[in-house]
């Protein structure tokens, strides 16, 4: 065997063994590009269907309804009543420096038309004359607080 052979066969094995490397990258870098494609794939259907929930809640907030109403009963005693359409849940009453207030201390979970019955009485300098309700609209109070306010009515004669 001629030496000049045997360096062909090496330089034929090392080519041969150079394109089946090649070949083996290859497959491993479209397997990559597709495995990446897919990964954008899902993560654009992500933002999307993350998107659309960010909108419909959107949506939903911006019907929710955040009203409550003064309702006078007998003398000095009113009741706020929860007109929000959903159960408020630790609901708590706040009224201005100008009233002689006597108001539940407690937070109170209120159902829709019901109300926090409160006493008021208007003093001579009387000015700041606000009630406010605060609430949350999940149980476990995990929302960020809403509130409502608005003035104590004249009494009816």
């Amino acid at each position: 065997m001629e030496l000049g052979d045997v360096a062909t066969w090496v330089a034929a094995v090392v080519a041969v063994g150079g394109g089946v490397v090649a070949s083996v990258q290859a497959r491993k870098a479209n397997r990559a590009a597709d495995a990446s494609a897919e990964a954008a794939k899902r993560s654009a259907d992500a933002d999307e269907r993350a998107a659309a929930a960010a909108e419909k809640a959107n949506e939903i907030a911006q019907r929710y309804n955040a009203v409550w109403r003064i309702a006078h009963e007998k003398s000095d005693t009113w009741r706020v009543i929860n007109e929000t359409g959903e159960k408020a849940w630790g609901a708590v009453l706040t009224c201005g420096t100008d009233l002689n207030t006597r108001f539940p201390d407690d937070a109170m979970d209120v159902e829709p038309g019901g109300g926090i019955p409160f006493l008021a009485v208007r003093l001579q300098s009387t000015g700041n004359e606000q009630v406010t309700v605060t609430w949350h609209r999940r149980q476990d109070e995990s929302d960020e607080a809403l509130q409502w306010t608005d003035v104590l009515p004249r009494r009816p004669r």
